[in-house]
């Protein structure tokens, strides 16, 4: 895991938590952001900022009373990026009538590159709660389409095959292997390359090939 940079400008530690949470590395974003926040001189805007990019490092995190805390620090809760994880705060807390009614409240134009996936993530996770594939499938794939962050990327299309096996695709020999290659070439990140073996394993399992399902799951 990377180590927090010595730095001392605020416009530095902001962009190096903002590098670190894009790679996969939350905690050290969550560190950055923190260390900002203890600068002297911040002006209000600028804890707001830095408060809204360490909620999302605790909720990469799932430290979800420390990412309520974060949120409940920023003073601007007009701001779209405030409702938007207001929203996925509420997701996590399996609040589903709050995030459907927060995420009403925005339109993907409103918001910044960075945040536009989250918007299209939330909606994918709604259409889910609906049993809704189609919608599901749609919104997932716009998430993954709008993140820029090669991590992030991959975070978005595995989560769109999970939703696509829960909410029972027909799934083919070539999609399995395509998994499967995806999960071998993200190997030197055992977290990421585990995340594509699940759905490969479920898929296996619903086409018919229990013992070779079980066999690379005991490779990983």
């Amino acid at each position: 895991t990377p180590s927090i940079v010595n730095t001392s400008s605020i416009l530095q530690l902001e962009s190096a938590g903002h590098d670190a949470l894009a790679d996969g590395h939350a905690e050290l974003a969550m560190n950055y952001f923190k260390t900002a926040l203890t600068k002297p001189g911040l002006d209000s805007a600028t804890k707001d900022e830095l408060n809204l990019n360490l909620t999302m490092a605790y909720l990469a995190l799932g430290r979800l009373a420390d990412a309520a805390a974060a949120l409940n620090a920023v003073q601007q809760t007009y701001l779209p990026a405030f409702i938007l994880r207001k929203a996925l705060l509420a997701v996590r807390n399996q609040d589903w009538a709050n995030a459907g009614a927060l995420v009403a409240q925005l339109d993907a134009t409103q918001l910044s590159q960075d945040d536009r996936p989250w918007y299209y993530a939330l909606e994918a996770m709604l259409a889910e709660q609906g049993n809704d594939l189609a919608t599901a499938t749609k919104d997932w794939t716009q998430a993954r389409d709008a993140a820029t962050p090669d991590y992030q990327k991959s975070q978005f299309y595995i989560s769109l095959w999970r939703a696509q096996i829960l909410l029972g695709k027909q799934v083919t020999p070539a999609e399995a292997q395509e998994l499967l290659s995806n999960a071998q070439q993200a190997n030197t990140d055992l977290n990421l390359a585990s995340q594509y073996i699940l759905p490969y394993i479920v898929i296996e399992d619903k086409l018919g090939e229990r013992a070779k399902a079980l066999a690379t799951a005991q490779e990983w």
